[in-house]
Order: C-alpha cells, then structure tokens, then sequence
C-alpha cells in the first residue's frame, strides 16, 4: 500500500461551525466554492451522532429536522469532490436526547448517587457503554463511510464528562469507583485515573482499527485538549501519550484567548507535545475564531490573532485546522476570511518546504507526561511540577534556544542520542530506568541541566533524588529544604559571561540544601541575611555555603544544576535575568557556536528546521496587546546561521511573493538581514 495522503502533510483544514438554522436553505454549491476560495484542502462538516445531517437508518440516529428531508452530507461531499476538496465529518457521540436516554440508560454516565449526568437539554453517554461503540456509534461510522466514501472523521469531545459511576465503568475498572480525590485511599485513586486513562485510549482506538477495517487509508483524528486546559482534560481522562496511536495524526485544540493574556506560546507548545509523542506525522492544531474565555464567550477573535495562532503552529511543525463561526457567506466580521485564505495561501504556496521539514534542536526539554498523568491536577504537587515545566518551555523561547520536546515515557539511549543538552524540570519523579539513561547521557559526553524544582516537596522535606543520578551528579543532595530572598554570584571562582557583572537575583522561594562535590564550580549561593532584605539593602548581603546553582564533570560530559525551580521563576517572576541564566546553564562551555544566532526580541519566536534544499527561519511575531489586533512591526532583525558556502535566502511572508535577501558569508556561517516582520515570515535558505 502506497502513504496514506496525509502521513507527512501540514494539513489545510477548514471547519465552517455552521449552526442548525443555516442548514434550512444552506446551498451545498455555494458553501463548497467559498471553501475552495479558502485555499484550503479539507473541509470539515457535521456529519452524526448528536444530530444527522443525512436521513440515516440507524436506530436512535437524530436526523436534524432542519434539513426537511435534504441529505445535506451528500450533497456537499458530491460537490466538494467535484472540486478536488477532501471532506472530514464531525461525529459527536458524548451526548443524546431524552428517548435515547429512557430507551437505553445503559448507555449513560452516572453520577455517584446514581443520578444520569446532564448537559443542558443533552444526556451523557458513557465512553464504556454501548452507545459509543459497537451497539451505535459504530454503525453510525460505517454507514456514513460506505454510503458516501468520507475522507475522514473527525470525534469531538472524546472521553469522560467528568467521573462515571455507572455499572459499566464499575465493571470495567473491577472495583467500585471511587468518589473524588480527596475522600479516597490514594492508591486505589491513582490506579482509577490510569485506567480512565487506558479506557478512553482504547475507546479512541477502537474508532480508528474500525475504520481502517473498512477503508484502509481512511483518515480519522479525535480533536483533544491543549496543554491550556489540564483540568478539562484529567476530567476527560485524555491523556496524550496514552492516546499518541489512537488517530491518524494527534489535533489538539490550541489555546483560549484569556490563556494567550497570560502566555503568549501555547499554540506552538501544543504542536510541541503532539510532535513528541509522533515526530513522523504533523499534527493538526485547532485555531477557532470564537473567544474562548469566560468573560467573553461570544466575542470574536480579531483576525490578527488568528493569524498569530495559526502561523505559530507552523513554525512548530503542525498543520492547521481553521474554525469559523458559520457559513463563510454568513460571516460578521467582514476580516475573518481573509484572514483564512490568507493563512492557506501561504502554506500551499510554501507546501514543499513545510511537508519536508525537520527540526533543528540540539537541546532537548523534558516533559514530565507521564509524571503528571500519575498527580491529580488538583493536587498542589502536580500543578507546580507543571508550571517548572511550561516556565523552562518559556525562557528556552525567549532566548531563541533551539530545542524540542522530549516525553519522559520516552527517556531511552536512542530517544536522547540527538541532542547535545537535556532540561530536566526536576529529577525526583524519574524511575530508576528513566535516570539511568540520563546519567549514560551524561557520561558519554552530554550536558544535563537540572532545574531541581520544590514543586514535590511534602512539608519540609525534599524528595530523594534517584541513586543512580544522584550518584552521576555526585556530592549529598539532602532532603532538607532552605529558603532565601536572594541568590549572590561567586566570588571565588569565575562565572559564565551571561552572568558577568550581575547583582544578587531575586529568589523568594525554597531550595535543596545540597552539600557539592568539591571539584564542582559553584555560580550562585544563597545569600546570608537575605530574608529581610530590600533593594537598598542589596550592598551587605553575602553568600553563605549553600549553592544554589553549580556545574560539575560528569564522564566525559557535563551538568549544570540549581537546586531550585528556575522555570518557576521564569513563569512567576519574569525577571530577564533568569532567562540569562537558563541559557548560561545551557552554553556555558561550548566552543561551537550555536546553529543559530539572532537580535530578534523575545516577542518574536524563532525556529530552525531542515528541508529537502537547505534551512527555514521561521519568525512568529507577538510583539502588541493579546489578543492581537494587528502586530507591532519590528527590524530589522539579523540572523546567523551554521553554514557551509555561498548562499541563497529567500524571505516569504504572507500575502506577498518571495523576495531575496542578500546573504553576508562568514567564517563556517551566513549573517542575513530581515528588514522588516509582522506577523511571519520564512527565510528560506539553500546552497547558491
């Protein structure tokens, strides 16, 4: 069998959200030839479950009555065709109406005291029951796929609505299920939320192996949560890497706009984890033009924050699926698809470049996947060790630091041979396989930096370190936590260039007191009457013998380490100077320049990947207010890069045709010069 069409594809996707009363005189023709104007190369539909949008012959199958009668599926799948655009329908089987519910309560969640759990006018159907699988949903599937010879499906809102106490689910896990965190033994509450996790995997799965069983190259993704909403999706049981092999690509929904008020990067981190867990198969990132935050849940998302999302999830190697909020003829903000065919322009016009990208990360991140599925997020451990994680992620960013992802269930020899550096957001989570391969990484010659979070600390008490990577790291790591105001550079010894000529650094937080070996450099150490300091007081403050940030030989390698949380501090405090820190951890030593070297301003996301000819720069600009209503411009912006003879840059950015740029030839490099970025741009470069 030939690759299926979408194995290695940035796919164009375009979801027209179309609402039950446009379906009444919806002109199949019309709605097709706006989405051909779209440039896009999908299109997503409605198709069963929740409602029909054909006259369907399965039992319990809610045909939607504003069709009159109209098979609407198959007219717009017969015209899209026509067109050379392939069809995705939506399925949505998480709820149903009331005779489904009194024919059937089998199929349905339950709440503890028994009680069927409610949406609105909907009943919630249980990811177990029958009406998710064999007894309806699967039916469903293969009559829309034989009868109309769909591309694809989409699954929306795959898993749980919360907990299900139904009889099934109690079957299944083979013990009573347990009533919430709090009330129960925690074991039995951690072995609950790894099988909810295990269940909605199989479930997911079980839609795919169904499909394919039917048509082989049939593609099917399950639209999950983003890394913006953990709590929705620990109550939905989805937990990526459980469900990495479920679907033809991973899709995830980017983020709310209140979440981009406070973190401008989710988008790009949600293409980041898909990508971890699948780095053969691009993923699909959702962008929706609705606002999704509380206080505006009817807004609209101005068309540069779109653009924004949808160009940031390029730059992270990840197709896009744009949503609308209507008919593309019914559209209120005159800007919106413009906007979208402005986005698809560009990647079909660039479709060569991205579908053969690769990444170019010499440091790898660690992202503690599975070590968070094992903490309710509710738990206060749980959510720190998260946000020392997604700090790393953002001082990494700002520093234009090439890096990726690396998924703790994948901590093996081969997974870490790539990279030059791993970030470890603390390490008292790791199993003793997981640091064993990190300490061999570091002995063979690699560079480890550890940020030793507090973010598991019970009470006054650190958790033990792993042996085998405390032993690496060598000196007594104890279990006694400190706490100090401030940090104060060495005087004793040098310290790297990045932090030549700074002052004590704010800490506030507790620290491992951690007695090093005597062979190891020590940066930083805690200050001495530091707790009641103020910044007139910073002149008298000292260091005491507790390091806080030290580097040591391991092998033939290296490791640098703080016994607090950076990333912490970089999410929380937002100081510049810990950025300056994560990256002296990173480089200090190295005697190759990196791959890349830029000016551009930490509003800007910078990535490097390869492709078939040369290198992309791929240059996100989020320099302005969030959400975005147009970007500040800002360049002229100079990129270095690793490179070996004359070459040829082209700069492409949406809306315009390419133009070239002339290339500076240095020593083993090339300078070029940006003149000007909105809100993307690519700097293609291959060999003259």
């Amino acid at each position: 069998m030939s690759k299926p069409w979408w194995r290695r594809h940035f796919l164009r996707a375009y979801h027209p959200i179309i609402a039950e009363w446009e379906y009444v005189d919806l002109d199949a023709k019309r709605l097709v030839s706006d989405c051909v104007l779209t440039q896009a190369e999908l299109i997503v539909v409605n198709g069963g479950g929740l409602f029909a949008l054909y006259p369907s012959d399965i039992p319990h199958h809610y045909v939607s009555p504003h069709l009159g009668g109209r098979d609407l599926l198959g007219e717009i799948t017969r015209q899209a065709h026509a067109y050379g655009l392939r069809v995705i329908a939506r399925v949505d089987f998480s709820k149903a109406r009331q005779p489904v519910w009194e024919a059937r309560p089998d199929w349905f969640q339950r709440q503890p005291d028994g009680r069927v759990a409610r949406a609105g006018e909907y009943y919630v159907t249980c990811p177990l029951g029958g009406y998710r699988n064999q007894e309806f949903a699967y039916a469903v599937l293969r009559e829309m796929l034989e009868r109309y010879d769909l591309d694809g499906f989409e699954l929306h809102a795959a898993g749980f609505d919360g907990y299900c106490s139904c009889a099934t689910c109690a079957a299944a896990f083979g013990e009573p299920i347990p009533t919430g965190e709090q009330e129960s033994d925690p074991a039995i509450w951690q072995r609950f939320v790894q099988w909810r996790f295990r269940a909605v995997a199989q479930q997911v799965e079980g839609y795919y192996r169904y499909l394919q069983g039917i048509k082989e190259d049939v593609f099917f993704t399950a639209e999950l949560v983003g890394p913006a909403n953990p709590e929705w999706a620990e109550a939905a049981g989805q937990h990526l890497p459980a469900l990495s092999r479920s679907s033809s690509q991973l899709s995830l929904a980017s983020a709310g706009i209140g979440s981009a008020r406070q973190w401008r990067w989710w988008t790009g981190l949600a293409a980041e984890q898909a990508r971890a867990l699948r780095r053969k198969r691009p993923p699909l990132i959702h962008v929706a033009a609705q606002m999704r935050d509380s206080k505006m849940p009817r807004a609209l998302v101005p068309p540069a924050e779109l653009a924004f999302s949808c160009y940031q999830a390029l730059a992270h190697g990840a197709g896009v699926q744009l949503e609308t909020c209507g008919l593309p003829v019914n559209q209120a903000d005159p800007r919106t698809m413009p906007a979208v065919a402005g986005v698809f322009s560009l990647m079909r016009q660039q479709e060569k470049v991205l579908d053969g990208m690769v990444p170019i990360a010499p440091v790898a991140l660690v992202w503690p996947a599975d070590a968070l599925g094992r903490y309710a997020l509710q738990d206060e451990a749980g959510w720190r060790l998260r946000q020392e994680f997604v700090g790393l992620y953002e001082g990494l960013r700002a520093r234009h630091l090439l890096f990726e992802l690396v998924s703790d269930g994948n901590l093996g020899a081969k997974a870490l041979e790539p990279y030059d550096t791993v970030v470890l957001p603390g390490a008292s989570w790791l199993d003793g396989e997981q640091a064993e391969a990190l300490a061999a990484f570091a002995r063979q010659g690699g560079r480890l930096v550890l940020s030793d979070t507090p973010a598991l600390c019970e009470g006054n008490s650190f958790p033990p370190l792993p042996s085998a990577l405390a032993e690496c790291l060598g000196g007594q790591w104890r279990q006694e936590v400190r706490w100090s105001q401030y940090a104060v550079p060495s005087t004793s010894q040098l310290i790297p260039g990045l932090l030549q000529n700074t002052g004590p650094l704010a800490i506030g937080q507790s620290y491992r007191r951690v007695e090093v070996a005597g062979s190891a450099m020590v940066w930083l150490y805690a200050a001495t009457d530091g707790e009641q300091a103020t910044p007139e007081d910073l002149g008298r403050l000292r260091p005491d013998d507790d390091p806080l940030v030290w580097t040591t030989s391991v092998g033939e390698g290296m490791a640098v380490c703080a016994a607090t949380g950076i990333g912490e501090l970089i999410l929380n405090v937002g100081h510049a100077d810990y950025g300056s820190l994560l990256e002296a951890m990173i480089t200090h030593g190295s005697i190759i320049p990196p791959h890349l070297l830029t000016d551009a301003p930490s509003s800007v996301e910078v990535t490097l990947t390869h492709w078939q000819y040369g290198v992309v720069v791929h240059l996100v600009n989020g320099s302005g207010p969030a959400p975005l209503d147009k970007p500040v411009p800002v360049g002229p912006i100079t990129v270095s890069l690793a490179w070996d003879g004359p070459a040829l840059a082209d700069l492409c950015v949406p809306g315009a045709a390419s133009r070239r740029l002339a290339c500076e030839e240095m020593w083993n490099r090339v300078r070029i010069v940006v003149p000007r970025l909105d809100v993307y741009a690519q700097v293609v470069v291959r060999s003259a």
